[in-house]
Formats: C-alpha cells, sequence, structure tokens
C-alpha cells in the first residue's frame, strides 16, 4: 500500500521556490556585474576617443608649470576666447619640419585646433590636433616640403565646445613661413 503524505509535495515545492529563488539571485548579481563592467569600460576610455568630425588630441604638449602659474587666477571667461598664436613659424633647411607656436591658454573654456595653410592655395600644411585649454604646440612636422624662403601662410583656428564636442566658431591669423637655406 503507498501512501502519500502532504509533506512530500511540500518539500519538493519548497526546493522548487529555493531553486528558483537562488537563480533569480545569480541572474540579479549577474546583471549587476554587467553594468558595473560597462559603467567602468565607459568612464575609463581615452580622451582621444571622440566623435565624428571632432579633432583627436595628437601635437600638443602639457604647457609647462611657469607658464600655467601665470594664469592661474585668472577666472575662465565663457564668452570670449583668447588666442596666441605667434605670427612667424620657421621651417628647417630639410622643408619639413620647424617651430610653430599656439597655445590655448588655461583660461579658456574652448578646445582649439589650429590649422597651417599657404595662403594663396590654401594648401593644407599642417593640424595641431585638438588643444585643450593649458595645452600648447610648439614643434610641427608639414604634411609636404617646402622651397627655402618666405612664404604667406594663414592659421585657422577652429573653436570646440568640449562638453557637447562641436565646433562652435572659427577665426584666422597671417603668418610668415620662413624656411631656412
Amino acid at each position: 500500500m503507498n501512501i502519500i503524505t502532504q509533506e512530500t509535495p511540500t518539500a519538493i515545492e519548497k526546493n522548487e521556490q529555493k531553486k528558483k529563488k537562488r537563480l533569480l539571485v545569480l541572474v540579479l548579481l549577474l546583471l549587476a556585474l554587467v553594468a558595473i563592467g560597462w559603467y567602468w569600460y565607459t568612464n575609463n576610455q581615452p580622451t582621444q576617443i571622440l566623435s565624428d568630425g571632432f579633432p583627436e588630441i595628437k601635437n600638443a604638449e602639457k604647457m609647462t608649470g611657469e607658464q600655467l602659474k601665470k594664469y592661474a587666477n585668472q577666472a575662465v571667461d565663457e564668452s570670449n576666447v583668447t588666442i596666441n598664436v605667434y605670427p612667424e613659424v620657421n621651417i628647417n633647411a630639410d622643408g619639413k619640419t620647424g617651430n610653430i607656436w599656439i597655445q590655448n591658454l588655461p583660461t579658456n573654456r574652448y578646445g582649439q585646433q589650429a590649422i597651417l595653410s599657404v595662403k594663396d592655395s590654401q594648401e593644407k600644411l599642417y593640424e595641431t590636433g585638438l588643444l585643450e585649454p593649458g595645452y600648447e604646440v610648439t614643434e610641427l612636422t608639414l604634411t609636404k616640403n617646402l622651397s627655402s624662403g618666405e612664404h604667406p601662410g594663414v592659421v585657422e583656428l577652429e573653436f570646440y565646445d568640449l562638453d557637447n564636442k562641436k565646433l562652435m566658431g572659427k577665426t584666422t591669423v597671417d603668418v610668415m613661413i620662413h624656411v631656412n637655406e
């Protein structure tokens, strides 16, 4: 004679409920780990990976401590941009490498990109990449060799909102490109 008691189905149901609770806890733990991993991954990407159309950081150097101290007590002006571009570019006898002086002052709110071109042809010779406030470029390598002598040039400055990664405006500065013999 088989006697089935009430305890047997209840024990099985309890085991099933325990299994379901364990599975639910494991799924929630897995989701939490995935969320933490995604958050860590998205917040630890290098600053060079920027949205399309936004210049990449490539040639900039941090301004020296002395240069930064000069601007430390000045407040950032939300509506103005101060540009520092030396109006002469010196190219070595190789016709390709040399010096340029462009600073994005720490008192600026916007990032900058400078593009050096031959004035008459607008042929692009050099691009700084993004200069965040407090960064400068002093050395360059041109995309093509220039013959010795003086060449009128222009530096086009593009200003980018660093928060929204959008172009905010442009201006130009005339420069003289000196190529040594």
